[in-house]
């Protein structure tokens, strides 16, 4: 939820109509921006954002040069003083915003009895209610005097409904942080009344917050985003509607300040409308298409295609829709084409990236669920008030999308098209926006693109997500249960601690990843993965041997690859591909198995790329079509990778490739995964995961465990099965209710996936700070945290689903050959959650519990191991790590 936003937003509440007392509406008016205001003051500034590990965009750098006044610089050197001053510090949750400079939609509310009145943020990207606490004096609380606004807090004293708690929360953002406790009291929202509504009372807020007209934010996002477990105000109030929906409508202004800087910056101006309980059918157009949510977090779905000019993606992505974002969030490769498309330059001053505002350039075209939705110029043109005719391209880059969704599309798309958010159905749906004015006009010898989308409703459903949900149809005379057995790979980290050149390896990831910044030709920015160390292999076979004989399955040609619940495509190497990558580097000690497709009767190519990227390097090569042969089953068209060039760190890795076990969603260039295509073969659309545990120490593959397709593992998983709902069926994503080790409890929810290609557990800042505290583990030079081999460690925690799941010391303590007795925490940090879920649980988790994966049901089950390697005292297990990986 990027809040990177031009021209300040104020929401009036209008009565709602008599006649039908359950449609409500709000209306939106726009008021100054806090970017703009500064500009008109001479203020020229330098900001460039980035999004770190995973999830959390923060600024990566922020130079400024002033004309007159250092007001800009001042202010946004303190937001990054304060965003430091936050390290370190236990907090309840880390949130994806950045620094609140721009503008963004505002309503009133009332909270209590008497009412009290609020200005919040109205924002689709959160799922919370806060306002600011009447106990907090400081002058962020009160409204400094930039915004020009004095801030209205809530006095819980004078409310004779407030229900008090004692559960805190605490919200860390780009700059700085939002802390109080959580409470509860009657809530009205444009005519919904709701009488408990759990809401946070902040004490302090962070200075950004102090230097904007608003008095908190209003959370529209599902409930499994929202903090510490409170219901959001939408699921409470959803009784009183005539439908579970309600739509978004944004107008677009000749007269908008953001266009004209020189019109009177403090005069509001209408900004729209949101109708909760129906269609707005006064501001958008009858044709409605819908696309099913992928995940019920933020208002998540599957983009099927970007075209620009000359540039086309070729690939589709995972994409959100927030009010609390104006500008369109894109990987960095489709940010190159636009800058390409509109021959825009980056200024040195500001750090933007200007266009001529006079000149004509080809629409934005986004294609969602078969229908394309075109932006033209004049949403992404914004004149800002620069010389010499500039304007600015309404576009940022998403440096590493990590766990989040590739796309934002903020009020740039939200203005051309209303957003229709059923809760009912779990759809999101767009509708044209009647309104016609606009305040860029493209050179009358110009073509302009058509804008209204000619395909007719009832042709626009994205079928991947019902394909997986429904029951597959299947032959009941041959549907089975099928097993892969995996093998436990060598670890690669070990290797280099061994040989203490674990740094200068580490270096050199880090150097080939900066070399990729910038880069314009990975078709998808995949999130880092750096496979320093173990992870569970299986074999397979790929194609049909051209020349048939009594020996036929003795030419098969057979590829072990990583069994990856976190990722949904299969890739092998081609045997074009002659680098010592691809042949397999000596300190692997693998020769790699490659994939000749001329030797298969079978193999079909395509003229289609893929390329994923990586933290440390990239994969790219050609998307093909052949057999494939897992496990007993087989399917006859799977689509595959065939990879010419490999990231180096692969050619480390005894491995010939990936195989995906993630959802369709997930999966590159619209390929179908390989479970999906074979469910209608197996009895049961599930599969179960066991992870053998190991007590002594090796440098060697060791038999890992087994993947049980169709079935139950009943040998080597407990019969209690416990089942939790999936939140997002991209990866194996739920709720995590709580997180605890020692004296220390996190008292919060969080978003969580299981994955069987990560093998330590990754964890938020403020949790993984926590379980250093608890165990007293020490930094090392080479980056891992390391504690006694023999010392006495709590458990950690995990409560899923309301019960307790407890991974002791012998699971997170790992052996990887350090001298004096030293052991690796086998914990990473996820440094900023974002839009991704906020831990992994990998291999550390999954050989305690066997994970059953129910594609049917879309949920995912845990039951205990019987792990016969289970000791009664503590031993340290040999299984490395993945550190660096944020999600394959």
């Amino acid at each position: 939820m990027l809040k990177l936003i031009f021209g300040l937003c104020l929401l009036s509440i209008t009565a709602a109509n008599p006649e039908r007392r359950k449609v409500f509406h709000v209306a939106m008016n726009r008021t100054q921006s806090l970017r703009a205001k500064l500009i008109r003051f001479n203020i020229i500034y330098r900001s460039s954002f980035l999004q770190s590990s995973s999830t959390l965009f923060m600024a990566e750098y922020i130079t400024h040069q002033t004309f007159r006044e250092n007001r800009l610089e001042e202010f946004v050197a303190q937001q990054r003083l304060n965003a430091m001053s936050q390290s370190g510090q236990a907090v309840i949750d880390r949130q994806p915003l950045v620094d609140y400079y721009d503008d963004f939609y505002l309503g009133e509310i009332k909270l209590g009895t008497p009412p009290q009145s609020f200005t919040v943020v109205m924002d689709t990207g959160s799922s919370n209610l806060w306002v600011i606490d009447a106990k907090c004096e400081s002058q962020d609380c009160l409204g400094q005097p930039v915004s020009e606004y004095s801030k209205h807090q809530f006095d819980t004293s004078a409310s004779t409904t407030y229900q008090k708690s004692n559960q805190p929360f605490l919200l860390i953002y780009g700059s700085g942080s939002c802390k109080g406790v959580i409470g509860y009291d009657v809530l009205d929202l444009a005519g919904l009344k709701y009488a408990s509504q759990g809401l946070g009372v902040a004490t302090q807020i962070a200075s950004v917050f102090g230097s904007q007209p608003i008095d908190g934010i209003l959370g529209l996002g599902w409930p499994d985003l929202a903090q510490g477990q409170v219901v959001p105000p939408m699921q409470n109030m959803l009784s009183q509607l005539d439908q579970p929906i309600f739509t978004v409508y944004m107008s677009r202004l000749e007269a908008s300040f953001c266009r004209h800087p020189v019109l009177p910056a403090d005069a509001p101006v209408d900004g729209g409308r949101i109708t909760f309980g129906g269609f707005d059918k006064d501001n958008c157009r009858d044709e409605i298409n819908y696309v099913p949510l992928t995940s019920r977090t933020y208002w998540q779905f599957k983009l099927d295609d970007f075209v620009m000019g000359d540039f086309r993606a070729m690939t589709n992505y995972q994409v959100i829709t927030d009010t609390g974002t104006s500008w369109i969030g894109c990987p960095t490769d489709v940010f190159n084409a636009m800058v390409k498309n509109t021959n825009a330059k980056l200024s040195p001053l500001i750090g933007q990236w200007i266009v001529q505002c006079d000149t004509y350039y080809p629409d934005m075209i986004f294609k969602i669920g078969g229908i394309e939705y075109h932006i033209p110029a004049y949403e992404y043109v914004l004149d800002l008030g620069l010389p010499a005719g500039d304007c600015v391209l309404a576009a940022f880059p998403m440096v590493g999308t990590g766990n989040n969704p590739k796309f934002i599309l903020g009020d740039v798309f939200i203005r051309q098209y209303c957003n229709v958010h059923d809760i009912g159905q779990g759809r999101i749906g767009f509708a044209r926006s009647t309104v016609e004015g606009t305040t860029y006009t493209p050179p009358s010898t110009q073509p302009t693109s058509p804008t209204t989308p000619t395909t007719t409703s009832g042709g626009f459903m994205a079928t991947t997500a019902t394909l997986v949900l429904a029951a597959p149809t299947r032959n009941e005379t041959s549907s089975q249960v099928f097993q892969v057995s995996m093998r436990k790979s060598p670890s690669f980290r070990e290797k280099l601690i061994r040989e203490n050149r674990l740094v200068e390896f580490v270096a050199e990831q880090e150097r080939q990843r900066v070399e990729q910044i910038g880069s314009q030709s990975a078709v998808n920015p995949q999130p880092f993965k750096d496979y320093y160390d173990d992870f569970y292999l299986g074999q397979i076979s790929l194609g049909t041997p051209r020349t048939l004989s009594f020996f036929f399955p003795l030419l098969s040609q057979l590829f072990t690859v990583v069994m990856d619940t976190g990722s949904s495509n299969l890739w092998v190497i081609d045997s074009s591909c002659t680098s010592q990558d691809c042949y397999g580097q000596p300190s692997s000690g693998w020769a790699k198995t490659r994939f000749y497709t001329s030797r298969s009767s079978t193999f079909e190519s395509t003229n289609e790329t893929f390329v994923l990227r990586y933290g440390s390097g990239s994969c790219r090569g050609k998307i093909a079509y052949d057999v494939l042969n897992m496990a007993g089953m087989s399917y006859a068209h799977q689509g595959i990778g065939v990879a010419t060039s490999i990231a180096s760190v692969f050619g480390k890795q005894p491995m010939d490739g990936i195989l995906g076990l993630g959802w369709p969603a997930l999966a590159e260039n619209g390929v179908t995964p390989p479970v999906q295509n074979m469910l209608n073969q197996m009895s049961e659309p599930i599969f179960t995961v066991f992870m053998a545990r190991h007590q002594w120490l090796s440098l060697d593959a060791v038999d890992g465990g087994v993947i049980t397709f169709g079935g139950y593992d009943n040998v080597n998983c407990d019969s209690q099965i416990n089942y939790v709902p999936l939140t997002s069926q991209t990866y194996w994503q739920f709720k995590l209710d709580d997180f605890a080790i020692g004296g220390y409890r996190a008292y919060n929810s969080y978003q969580v996936i299981s994955d069987t290609g990560t093998s330590w557990i990754g964890a938020p800042s403020d949790v993984f700070y926590n379980i250093v505290s608890q165990t007293k583990a020490k930094l090392n030079a080479d980056g891992n945290y390391l504690l006694n081999c023999n010392g006495n460690y709590p458990d950690m925690v995990f409560k899923i689903g309301g019960i307790d799941y407890y991974v002791p010391a012998y699971e997170y303590l790992l052996d990887l050959g350090y001298t004096n007795n030293y052991c690796a925490l086998a914990i990473f940090e996820i440094k900023g959650v974002g839009l991704g879920p906020q831990f992994i649980l990998g291999d550390v988790f999954i050989r305690q519990f066997c994970n059953i994966h129910d594609v049917g049901k879309a949920r995912i089950g845990f039951a205990r191991s019987i792990n016969s390697a289970t000791s009664s005292s503590l031993f340290v297990l040999i299984a490395s790590a993945i550190v660096a990986r944020i999600l394959y």
